[in-house]
C-alpha cells in the first residue's frame, strides 16, 4: 500500500517537473527569467513549495498561443519573402553572365571574320605588288627608270628590293643620282633590319 503511494507521488512529481519545464520554455520565448532562475523555481516547485504555481497556471492562455504562432509565422513570410529575393538575384546575375558570355562569342567570331579579311587583303595586296614586279622586270630599264623616278625613294626601294637584282640595278643606275642615292640609302636601312631580326 505504501508502495503504491510512494509510485503515485513519484509519478505526479515527474507530471509537475515536466509542466515546470515546458512553463520555462514558455517564458524563454517571451524574453523571462535565466535558465538558473528556471531550475530553482523547478527545483522548488519538485520540493513541494507552497508559493509555486500549480499546472494549470502554467498552461499559456489561447491568446498567448495566437500571438506566438502570428509570430512564428510573420516570421517564416520574412524568411521566404528574403529567400525568393535571394533567388530573384541569383537568377538575374545568371542572365547577365549569359549576356556577357554571348557577346564575348559573338566578339571572338567577328575577330576571325576580321583576322580572315585581313589576311585576304594582304594575300591580294602581295598578288598586287608581285604582279606589278613581274611588269617591270619585263620593261625596258630606261621606261622603268622613268617610272621609279617619279615614285617616292621608300615606294621605290620596296619594288626594287623583290626584282632580279641585275634588272634591279639596271634601273637604279638610271635614276638621276640622288633619287639613286636615296633609294639606295632606304634598301639599305631595310636590308639592316632584316639582319638585326
Amino acid at each position: 500500500m505504501r508502495g503504491g503511494r510512494f509510485l503515485r507521488l513519484r509519478s505526479g512529481l515527474a507530471l509537475v517537473a515536466l509542466v515546470f519545464i515546458a512553463s520555462a520554455l514558455l517564458r524563454l520565448s517571451d524574453g523571462a527569467p535565466s535558465f538558473a532562475a528556471i531550475a530553482q523555481e523547478v527545483t522548488e516547485g519538485m520540493r513541494g513549495g507552497d508559493d509555486y504555481p500549480s499546472a494549470a497556471s502554467a498552461t499559456p492562455s489561447p491568446s498567448e498561443a495566437e500571438t506566438l504562432l502570428a509570430a512564428l509565422k510573420t516570421r517564416a513570410e520574412e524568411l521566404d519573402a528574403r529567400e525568393q529575393s535571394l533567388n530573384d538575384r541569383a537568377a538575374s546575375l545568371q542572365s547577365i553572365a549569359e549576356g556577357v558570355e554571348a557577346q564575348l562569342t559573338e566578339l571572338r567570331a567577328a575577330e576571325g571574320r576580321l583576322a580572315e579579311l585581313v589576311d585576304v587583303a594582304d594575300g591580294a595586296a602581295d598578288e598586287n605588288v608581285a604582279r606589278l614586279v613581274m611588269i617591270f622586270e619585263n620593261m625596258k630599264p630606261q621606261e622603268a627608270t622613268g617610272l621609279f623616278a617619279e615614285m617616292r625613294p621608300d615606294f621605290a626601294a620596296g619594288f626594287l628590293r623583290r626584282m632580279n637584282p641585275e634588272k634591279a640595278a639596271a634601273i637604279l643606275a638610271g635614276l638621276p643620282a640622288e633619287e639613286a642615292y636615296a633609294v639606295s640609302v632606304t634598301l639599305a636601312g631595310h636590308n639592316a633590319i632584316n639582319i638585326a631580326q
